[in-house]
């Protein structure tokens, strides 16, 4: 005797919106554009973050030795807090326009821009 009964796991069930690789999301085969995609923000917000980080820097130095009250040690401190956010701001420009000059010599447009990049390579 053979009872007839659905089997549950065969049947297609509708869960909210899922996204994610092969038949719930993207197709596998553009699966690098989000991680260049991701990387690429990644950069520029990191990028954007150093520069605000190191100007905050420079402004609490320039408050510190406003402050200092002829103080000689807050003095030279505020200084060399100064010199050093100055030179993360010139360390960060630097690193964005080295990488453009060598991705330019290489012959690789918008080098920062990753996800360009490798959809090129991946053709």
């Amino acid at each position: 005797m053979k009872i007839a009964s659905p089997i549950l796991a065969q049947v297609e069930h509708k869960i909210g919106d899922l996204e994610g690789l092969g038949p719930l999301g993207i197709d596998p085969q553009r699966s690098d554009m989000k991680a260049s995609s991701l990387i690429s923000n990644l950069i520029g917000i990191l990028t954007i973050i150093g520069i605000i980080y190191f100007a905050f820097q420079v402004i609490l130095a320039g408050y510190k030795l406003l402050t200092s009250s002829g103080d000689k040690n807050k003095a030279s401190e505020a200084q060399l807090q100064i010199t050093q956010g100055v030179i993360g701001i010139v360390v960060i420009i630097a690193a964005v326009f080295i990488v453009a000059l060598i991705g330019k010599l290489l012959g690789i447009e918008n080098v920062l821009n990753i996800e360009t990049w490798i959809n090129k390579l991946a053709i």
